[in-house]
């Protein structure tokens, strides 16, 4: 009961944290070796003034300066927290992970560790929880550092709607799942686990891939050579050398063409013509959810749309590119010359 409490708490605090930090619409941009950021009209906000910056996550961006400090500014470019760490991430859940002498431990909004440094490598928190490494084994945090599942495995992931992939040092390296409490409700048995997503987890066995619920019925045969949780309602998967998309009764909605898929994100999904997953190449575009070219594939490399913008990367330049969702260009370096 106390879990089942705590859980639900957890679920409420996240979405208060989504409805306040719901509103920062900005993107990072490169123009002579400084970062600066821009609105999603595509005019200039913050003046190119660091030598990194990445997107905003609950209000705040993980930059740079040109001391090579570690700092989180606002939209307003005021410094929120200036850091002496030697890594940091971004914020989820109100606390950052960052590192110092080469422990991992977690930051608050006021710059202040919460968690001290203290563990070999730290994941992001997700649903309350986070898992990191100590002592050559993985288990879980809650967001005072205290230990809710003991570390006990080779590996652990984030949780996903409530269960987590894990890979348990005594079982051969195969995946299986664990609950909040640390109790293995699907076995291992998988040689590759996704995240839950929408319900249902992609996994492999035998060299092939489907798709399985939580209590690791399964939902879509293992038919696939390759596979990725859903999202917006189509998964990736690849039969032979090409991927294309499924839906949840395992349907084929866009005929495998093309040599990577992404996830779709915003109703769209970034797609690759040419290359591949290890030598990477290839040129990569977008696609609707009726597999129609919405961006041509021309691109050099690409990244998810993210709150109406998507990172591209156009041959011959060495600066990145925002389209929006009709691959519009909406900026890029060569127009603030």
């Amino acid at each position: 009961m106390k879990n089942i409490s705590r859980f639900f708490t957890v679920t409420l605090l996240l979405v208060l944290l989504n409805l306040i930090y719901a509103e920062t619409k900005l993107f990072p941009i490169k123009i002579n070796s400084h970062f600066g950021y821009i609105d999603q009209h595509g005019q200039v906000v913050i003046q190119p003034q660091y030598i990194f910056a990445d997107d905003f996550s609950e209000e705040l961006a993980r930059v740079k300066d040109i001391n090579e400090r570690w700092a989180y500014i606002n939209s307003g470019n005021e410094i929120k927290i200036l850091t002496q760490c030697d890594e940091c991430d971004n914020f989820y859940e109100g606390q950052a992970r960052a590192k110092v002498n080469k422990k991992w431990g977690y930051l608050n909004r006021d710059g202040a560790f919460t968690i001290e440094p203290q563990f070999d490598f730290a994941n992001n928190f997700s649903e309350g929880l986070a898992s990191v490494k100590i002592n050559g084994k993985y288990g879980y945090i809650d967001e005072t550092g205290e230990f809710v599942i003991e570390p006990q495995f080779y590996q652990a992931n984030n949780f996903s709607e409530s269960l987590a992939s894990v890979i348990p040092e005594i079982n051969g390296k195969k995946s299986g799942y664990i609950d909040r409490t640390g109790k293995i409700v699907i076995n291992p048995q998988y040689d590759f686990a996704s995240d839950f997503s929408e319900g249902l987890a992609a996994v492999s066995r035998n060299t092939k891939y489907g798709f399985i619920d939580k209590i690791g019925k399964v939902v879509i045969d293992f038919q696939f050579d390759g596979g990725d949780k859903f999202t917006e309602g189509l998964a990736p998967v690849r039969v032979k050398l090409k991927w294309g998309y499924v839906n949840k009764t395992g349907k084929t909605e866009i005929y495998p063409r093309f040599e990577l898929a992404g996830n779709f994100k915003e109703n769209r999904a970034r797609v690759n013509l040419g290359g591949s997953k290890l030598f990477g190449g290839g040129k990569w575009g977008y696609i609707d959810k009726m597999g129609s070219y919405v961006a041509d594939p021309i691109f050099k490399d690409s990244k998810d749309f993210y709150k109406g913008l998507a990172w591209v990367l156009k041959n011959g330049d060495t600066s990145y590119t925002y389209i929006n969702t009709q691959g519009k260009i909406i900026w890029q370096p060569q127009s603030k010359n």
